[in-house]
């Protein structure tokens, strides 16, 4: 018995070297992190030593398709705009016209917008006059397009000396400061103007 008990401690050392179990299992767990290390070690140098990839391909193809939809986008604006101009050709008026979209510079992007100009400009940029001579004209668009003869009133008629771009069709009451002057009514003097439709 005292053999074999010798014989069990001796293949014991032999197997752990000397080691007690809780270092025995410590050395397993430190061989399987080696083994882990090494396949990782392997992984990057293989990674290391393969050719890098060519991104000059793949630069090209996009660089045409950003061209490609860039002109895509120039295309698209036209077709917007020849579009407007075919669908809201009732709209057309002698000085004021509408914007109905804008194009963003910096996107392409087409945002609806509803803007006038008069003769070219911006209506927040107008003079007191050209602001009422356009606003005369977009009442009479908005007559003929709802199919109503509305009478229009127009004040500050002392800033506007001519209203030769605007035929009205229907009533037209016009206030007039006068400087020392009582309030009064009159009838304007009889001119031809065109019947109502």
């Amino acid at each position: 018995e005292q053999l074999l008990a010798q014989i069990r401690q001796l293949s014991s050392e032999s197997e752990c070297g000397r080691l007690t179990g809780e270092e025995y299992e410590r050395l397993l767990s430190c061989r399987a992190e080696i083994e882990t290390c090494r396949a990782e070690l392997n992984a990057a140098q293989a990674m290391a030593t393969a050719k890098p990839e060519d991104h000059s391909a793949k630069i090209k193809p996009t660089e045409a398709e950003i061209q490609r939809k860039k002109a895509l986008v120039a295309d698209l604006a036209l077709y917007a705009g020849k579009k407007a101009e075919m669908t809201f050709s009732q709209l057309k008026m002698n000085c004021v016209e509408i914007s109905l979209y804008d194009v963003v510079k910096t996107t392409g992007e087409i945002k609806d917008t509803f803007k006038f100009t008069y003769k070219g400009r911006r209506y927040d940029r107008l003079s007191l006059s050209e602001k009422i001579r356009a606003g005369m004209e977009v009442s009479e668009l908005m007559k003929r397009l709802t199919g109503r003869n509305y009478p229009v009133f127009v004040d500050n008629m002392e800033s506007v000396d001519d209203l030769s771009n605007v035929r009205p069709t229907g009533q037209l009451l016009m206030a007039k400061c006068v400087r020392n002057t009582e309030l009064s009514v009159r009838p304007m003097e009889q001119r031809s103007m065109p019947k109502a439709a």
